[in-house]
């Protein structure tokens, strides 16, 4: 959610000890990063943080149940967070894709052994996000079913 600034939150102090320095020997400071980390005093003050994950967590399970009640896309993993993994078939993809969507074929490498594709059909991934709205989930369920 922050501009050009990633963080690693840590809720247990103890287990941060030693990261300032694997971040510095990884190359990932950078000069001046107290502009970049700015962002952060609002994004974690008062909780707005959890606001807005909680947010793109919801409309992840919003996307999850159209998946779960399509005809043309199934999970390819029970997801954990607003980030979901489905198998599509090639024609509701190129209808989404049509509509406007971007949504490229991801590797199944990572998957389980036991998640594979059906003929006709490719994974994609699909995230949520602070700014998805629940019209824009329930439009990508209408175009997705055709």
């Amino acid at each position: 959610g922050c501009l050009a600034a990633e963080a690693v939150v840590f809720f247990d102090p103890a287990r941060a000890a030693g990261f300032a320095v694997a971040r510095q020997r990884a190359g990932q400071t950078f000069s001046k990063g107290w502009f970049l980390a700015a962002q952060y005093d609002a994004y974690l003050g008062g909780g707005h943080w959890l606001e807005l994950a909680g947010h793109a967590r919801d409309m992840g399970r919003d996307l999850v149940a159209v998946i779960d009640a399509s005809r043309v896309a199934r999970l390819a993993v029970r997801p954990a967070a607003n980030e979901l993994f489905a198998f599509v078939r090639s024609d509701a993809l190129e209808r989404v894709r049509a509509a406007g969507a971007v949504l490229h074929p991801w590797n199944t490498v990572s998957l389980p052994a036991d998640a594979v594709p059906a003929e006709g059909e490719q994974l994609v991934r699909l995230v949520t996000s602070f700014a998805t709205t629940a019209d824009e989930v329930a439009h990508f369920a209408e175009v997705l079913e055709g």
